[in-house]
C-alpha cells in the first residue's frame, strides 16, 4: 500500500573558462500511500544546494585572444574573478496531495505546496541577497463516463492560488564581500488561476478538446533601505485564456492534429526588479495567440515513429533585456514579434528488443527545430531593428 523512493545526485564541473566551476547536491523523497482502493496520498520533498561561478561576457576581441578567460576588469569596474561573481542557491520544496474517487464518474484532488529559497549573488556591480517563501494550494474536480473505445467524455474544473514573499537586499560588492547598502526591497506576489477543460474522444478516432482559464496576478512592494517608502501596488488586468484543439486519426497509424490557444505571461520578479535595483512598475505582461498543426506517424511494428508540427505565434509586448551605462540590466516591452517554426522528432528502431544478450535494443533518434522569429517594431535609441 505504500511506496517510497529516494533520489540523490551530486554534479560537479570545473568548467572550461576561468571562474566557471559548478557544484550541485540534490536529494528528493517521494512517497505514495494507497490507503484504500479509492483514496491515495502523495508526498514530495526535495532539497537542492547549488553553487556555480559566473565568468561574464567577453568582447569579440577578448574571445578571439583568450576564449577561456573570465570577463576582465575595466577602468571603472573589477572583473568577474576579482568580484568572485557566482550564484549560491539553497532551495527546499515540499508538497502533499490527496486524490479520491468519489464514485464511478467523479474524482477530486487537493494539493498543498510550499518552498523556501536562500539565494546569494555576488555580481560585478552589486552583491544581492534574497530570501523567498512561497505557499500555495490547488484543487480540481474531474468527471468521466469511463467509456473508453466508444464516446469518452472527461471534464475538469479547478483552481490554484499561491503567494510569494521576496526579501531582496543589495550591497556593494567589495571583491566578493558585502559592502555598503545599496537598496532593500520587499515584494509580495499573488497569483490565482481558475481553469476548466472538456474533452471528447469519439471511438478513438476524433479527439476534441476545449479549455478556458482565468489568470489573476498582482504584486505589492515597499523599500526599507536607504529610506522607508509607502507600499506600492500593481494589479494586472485579469486574463481569459482559451484553447481549442482537435486530433483526427486518418489511418490506424496516422494522426493529424491542430490547436489554437492564447498565452499570457506576467513579468517575472527578476524582470520587475532587475540588477539596477529599480522596481519597474510600467512593465506589461506578454501575451499572444499560437496556431499549431502537426502529424504523427508510426509503423505497425513500431520500427519507425515520426512526430512533426509547425506553429505560428503572434506575441505582443515582448519583454527584452537592456543594459545601462553602469552595465546593470533592466527590461522593457519592445512591441510585438512574429514567431514561426517547425519541430520534428524521428525514431528508428534498428534492432528488435530482446530479453537476453548483451545488447537488448538499438535505436536511432533525431530531433530538429527550425525557428524564424522577427520583431515587428524594435528600436534602441535611434537605431531601428524592426524585422530582425
Amino acid at each position: 500500500k505504500n511506496t517510497i523512493e529516494i533520489t540523490q545526485a551530486w554534479q560537479r564541473s570545473n568548467g572550461y573558462r576561468e571562474n566557471s566551476k559548478l557544484d550541485r547536491k540534490y536529494v528528493q523523497v517521494t512517497d505514495q500511500f494507497q490507503y484504500t482502493d479509492k483514496g491515495r496520498l502523495k508526498l514530495l520533498l526535495f532539497y537542492s544546494n547549488l553553487h556555480y561561478q559566473t565568468p561574464g561576457g567577453l568582447t569579440l576581441q577578448q574571445w578571439t585572444d583568450t576564449p577561456w578567460s573570465a570577463r576582465p576588469g575595466t577602468a571603472t569596474l573589477p572583473g568577474a574573478k576579482e568580484q568572485k561573481a557566482a550564484i549560491y542557491n539553497s532551495t527546499f520544496y515540499g508538497g502533499i496531495s490527496h486524490e479520491i474517487k468519489l464514485n464511478k464518474k467523479w474524482s477530486q484532488l487537493t494539493a498543498l505546496f510550499g518552498s523556501y529559497t536562500d539565494f546569494e549573488n555576488p555580481f560585478i556591480t552589486n552583491y544581492e541577497v534574497r530570501r523567498e517563501n512561497t505557499l500555495g494550494a490547488r484543487t480540481w474536480l474531474q468527471a468521466s463516463n469511463n467509456q473508453e473505445g466508444t464516446i469518452l467524455v472527461k471534464f475538469h474544473l479547478g483552481a490554484e492560488a499561491s503567494t510569494t514573499n521576496s526579501d531582496i537586499k543589495n550591497y556593494n560588492n567589495v571583491f566578493g564581500q558585502k559592502g555598503p547598502v545599496q537598496k532593500f526591497d520587499i515584494i509580495y506576489n499573488n497569483q490565482l488561476f481558475i481553469f476548466s477543460h472538456l474533452m471528447f474522444d469519439f471511438y478513438n478516432k476524433w479527439l476534441l478538446e476545449g479549455g478556458l482559464s482565468l489568470n489573476v496576478n498582482q504584486y505589492s512592494f515597499y523599500t526599507t533601505q536607504p529610506s522607508e517608502t509607502p507600499k506600492g501596488k500593481r494589479s494586472f488586468v485579469p486574463q481569459l485564456m482559451p484553447k481549442i484543439a482537435a486530433s483526427y486519426r486518418i489511418a490506424p497509424l496516422v494522426a493529424l492534429r491542430g490547436s489554437v490557444s492564447k498565452g499570457y505571461s506576467p513579468p517575472a520578479l527578476a524582470e520587475i526588479r532587475s540588477s539596477n535595483n529599480i522596481i519597474n512598475n510600467e512593465l506589461q505582461p506578454e501575451n499572444g495567440w499560437n496556431y499549431e498543426t502537426g502529424l504523427r506517424f508510426r509503423t505497425h511494428n513500431n520500427l519507425v515513429w515520426w512526430d512533426v508540427s509547425v506553429f505560428y505565434y503572434l506575441l505582443n509586448d515582448a519583454i527584452v533585456r537592456r543594459v545601462n551605462e553602469a552595465e546593470q540590466e533592466y527590461f522593457i516591452n519592445a512591441g510585438g514579434t512574429k514567431q514561426a517554426g517547425l519541430e520534428s522528432q524521428l525514431m528508428l528502431q534498428l534492432m528488435a528488443d530482446r530479453k537476453t544478450t548483451f545488447i537488448r535494443g538499438l535505436y536511432l533518434n533525431n530531433s530538429l527545430t527550425y525557428s524564424d522569429f522577427k520583431f515587428n517594431n524594435y528600436s534602441i535609441n535611434t537605431t531601428d531593428y524592426s524585422g530582425n
